[in-house]
């Protein structure tokens, strides 16, 4: 049977359904056949019971009775002629019930087919009927008993054997015709038989209706536990189909479904992974850029302090320079005075020019770090180009898989969305990160003008200590030298100004940079968990 479980579905239903209909029309035609003929046999059979048979065994009990009676009746009379016992009028009683029945008998009689037997016996019987009544009961009733006798030994007796001669003809015609249709009762039986096998061969169909019926369940069973294992996301079972027919066909297109969605569920999560270790990335470096901006903007505000108090101090030394041009004759006494205070200034202008340089550092190693920000966030941007583009195939590959698929172009989507998400916010910080490193490279230069300032005001607070020594030979030089003084006091403070703007533009900046690397982190950190959400829905299916 296993090329007839290889033909198309169709074919075997078309088959089982054409077997059982073949046979139910045979089998219902034998029935109908076989109802008629039984059904004519049995009503002829009745009808020659109840209409036919009947009425002549009544005929031939009742002759037999009046035989019976006859017999008694002359040897009851011969006994008493015998004796010369004296008979009463009861003697023929049994005699006349007998007659009495004959007549009956004889008149419920009616069969076409035996019209002459028919009224043979019923002639017989009224012939009997009358000899008794007209002949012998005159002569009982007399008391002439030994002639009626002798007149019924006569008369009577010569009608029974022609009576049940016609009774036996009438008896066998109708044995003959009941063997007749007994027979045709046995061809009925026989039909019997034939419809025995017609049954026969209905079980064998249904048998293979069954058979038929069984392989469609165990094949449906295979599909469904192949789709089965695709609804819980494994994709590393598979029921295997010993079928050639539309359910093989079935089992194949599924199993190709599954090789497909199992190829791109493993690329998506390739993808993922990739993604995810590159937002770790994202976000340790987003963490280390907000931590140097709030530690850059900690610094500069540090610097602008120093520069404040810088400026304060210049102005100081213009005012001192000021009061010493209307004081010089109080110079010589407050000369010791005016060089302790000379070589304070010098070594705040030294410890100014250390900070200055130290910012500068500072400001070139933000430019630096500004820039290695760029180039992670560069990474970013390709990573999620590439995120984008992988997005997008698997979109496609989704979109090809039809409504099996939907699922998956869904989530492709919402990676794609996030991918562009992320690149929207890399370019901000690229291009705030552009601006940091052009305030930090203007900063630089008015740091570096400012220290070429303080240089020059080290140097000649440096020889105001020679000043000092020689104030007391050279005092009608002070005035001048204070007016020097003031005047480079004031370039100095002009100049201080400057880089306290510089630097409050630099604070400005490095707090600009710090607010958007803590946006670029919340972004991060809700890219992050989205990652972790496809992740967690990845990881739910089996590919192993």
């Amino acid at each position: 049977m296993s090329w007839y479980f290889q033909l198309p579905i169709k074919i075997k239903l078309l088959i089982s359904f054409a077997l059982i209909m073949i046979l139910t029309i045979i089998i219902s035609i034998f029935a109908v056949q076989s109802m008629r003929s039984s059904q004519e046999v049995a009503t002829y059979i009745n009808r020659t019971l109840n209409d036919q048979y009947q009425p002549v065994a009544r005929m031939s009990t009742a002759m037999i009775a009046v035989q019976r009676e006859t017999d008694l009746f002359i040897a009851k009379v011969d006994q008493a002629v015998k004796s010369g016992a004296k008979l009463n009028s009861s003697v023929d009683a049994d005699l006349r019930a007998s007659m009495q029945e004959l007549a009956a008998a004889a008149s419920a009689l009616d069969n076409d087919q035996f019209p002459q037997q028919i009224a043979f016996l019923k002639k017989s019987a009224s012939d009997i009927n009358s000899i008794y009544q007209n002949d012998i009961t005159p002569m009982l009733n007399a008391g002439q008993y030994h002639e009626g006798m002798l007149k019924f030994q006569m008369d009577v007796p010569k009608y029974f054997s022609p009576v049940y001669s016609n009774l036996d003809e009438i008896r066998t015609a109708q044995l003959n015709e009941v063997i007749h249709q007994s027979g045709v009762l046995t061809d009925t039986t026989g039909l019997y038989g034939v419809v025995t096998l017609t049954l026969i061969s209905l079980v064998v169909a249904i048998a293979i209706a069954i058979l038929s019926a069984r392989y469609i369940k165990n094949a449906l069973a295979l599909a469904m536990q192949n789709l089965t294992y695709l609804e819980q996301y494994d994709f590393s079972k598979q029921a295997q189909s010993p079928y050639q027919d539309e359910f093989g066909q079935l089992n194949n297109t599924v199993e190709d479904l599954r090789q497909k969605l199992r190829e791109v569920i493993s690329i998506i999560a390739n993808i993922t992974d990739n993604v995810s270790s590159a937002m770790k990335s994202a976000q340790e470096s987003t963490t280390r850029l907000s931590k140097n901006a709030s530690e850059s903007e900690s610094r500069t505000i540090s610097i602008a302090a120093a520069t404040d108090e810088m400026v304060a101090t210049t102005q100081d030394i213009a005012k001192n320079c000021e009061t010493a041009a209307n004081l010089a004759q109080d110079t010589s006494n407050k000369t010791n005075e005016g060089k302790g205070k000379a070589q304070e200034s010098i070594n705040m202008i030294h410890v100014q020019v250390q900070q200055t340089q130290e910012n500068s550092k500072q400001i070139d190693a933000m430019i630096k770090q500004s820039r290695s920000i760029a180039s992670i966030v560069d990474t970013i941007n390709e990573i999620s180009a590439q995120t984008n583009l992988l997005a997008l195939n698997a979109a496609i590959e989704a979109a090809r898989a039809g409504d099996a698929g939907r699922g998956f172009a869904v989530v492709a989507d919402e990676v794609r969305a996030l991918a562009n998400r992320t690149g929207s916010s890399t370019n901000e910080i690229a291009q705030k990160i552009d601006l940091i490193e052009q305030d930090a490279n203007g900063a630089t230069e008015s740091m570096n003008r400012a220290l070429s300032g303080i240089s020059d005001l080290a140097d000649d607070t440096a020889g105001l200590e020679s000043v000092l020594n020689e104030i007391f030979e050279h005092v009608e030089k002070v005035a001048a030298q204070i007016t020097q003084i003031a005047t480079a006091a004031e370039e100095q403070t002009t100049a201080t100004n400057e880089i306290s703007s510089n630097m409050q533009n630099l604070t400005s900046s490095s707090r600009e940079v710090a607010q958007i690397a803590t946006e670029t982190q919340k972004d991060i950190d809700i890219t992050s968990g989205e990652l972790a959400r496809l992740v967690k829905t990845m990881s739910a299916f089996k590919l192993q």
